[in-house]
């Protein structure tokens, strides 16, 4: 009986957990892919935040929604798309990943087999990741690099 309560404990558990999302200028890793693309865009926020370790994400989530329409310009946007669902959970942007292909927004006929790092300094918005959440990155030349997640309702 202790036995079937410690298993029926460790099942819940490990239904309850969250998927393991890490963001780096180098990757995305997610342990529970459920979308069929991901689309990075670098992006100009409309108002300067001068230390992105000062803001916590709830801060970030309410300047975006205080400024409404225009508080994100996109500059450059690149997605990634598989029909079948992305097989490994580390998704590269230094190096191949299969047979999978960047495509830029701007110029779908410019495709590439290498995104390449994500540039230092600059603001990325990350979606596909985990259905209905927004990923904002921000990558520091020092190698510090912050990620919030957001829930986008009227961003």
């Amino acid at each position: 009986m202790k036995k079937f309560v410690l298993i029926v404990f460790a099942l819940l558990a490990l239904s309850c957990s969250k998927p393991v999302i890490e963001i780096t200028p180098t990757y995305i890793y997610n342990s529970e892919w459920s979308t069929y693309t991901v689309e990075i865009s670098e992006v100009e926020l409309k108002q300067n935040i001068q230390n992105p370790g000062a803001v916590s994400g709830f801060e970030l989530f309410n300047m975006l929604q205080k400024n409404g329409d225009g508080s994100i310009i996109k500059k450059d946007s690149n997605f990634l798309f598989s029909k079948t669902g992305f097989s490994q959970n580390k998704i590269m942007f230094t190096e191949q990943n299969g047979d999978l292909i960047w495509s830029n927004r701007k110029n779908i006929k410019q495709a590439a087999k290498v995104l390449g790092r994500l540039k230092e300094d600059t603001w990325y918005v990350l979606s596909g990741i985990k259905s209905n959440w927004l990923y904002f990155a921000y990558f520091k030349s020092t190698g510090k690099h912050y990620v919030y997640s957001i829930m986008p309702t009227n961003i």
